[in-house]
């Protein structure tokens, strides 16, 4: 029987998987969200929702904001790069 647990479960390893295959850094930030509320989801699937909300608030708030600011300021441009043989 799959249950909301299962899901979740399968969502966050498929998102973490996706997250090392991608070579955009602003896409891997914005899966690197959706890893942590899938996090948070647990969270609050066992009922400790302080934790949660702290999660919620430090690394999707505060840190990953943090990196998004700094790869957009970088301006990372992406070259293709053409095989000559």
């Amino acid at each position: 029987m799959i249950t909301f647990f299962n899901i979740l479960n399968y969502a966050l390893i498929s998102s973490a998987l996706i997250v090392l295959q991608l070579n955009n850094p602003v896409y891997m930030i914005v899966l690197l969200i959706q890893i942590f509320m899938f996090g948070t989801f647990m969270l609050l699937f066992f009922q400790y929702y302080y934790f949660a909300l702290l999660y919620i608030v430090v690394y999707v708030g505060a840190i990953l904001v943090l990196f998004l600011f700094v790869i957009m300021m970088l301006e990372i441009r992406q070259i293709n790069i053409q095989q000559s043989f």
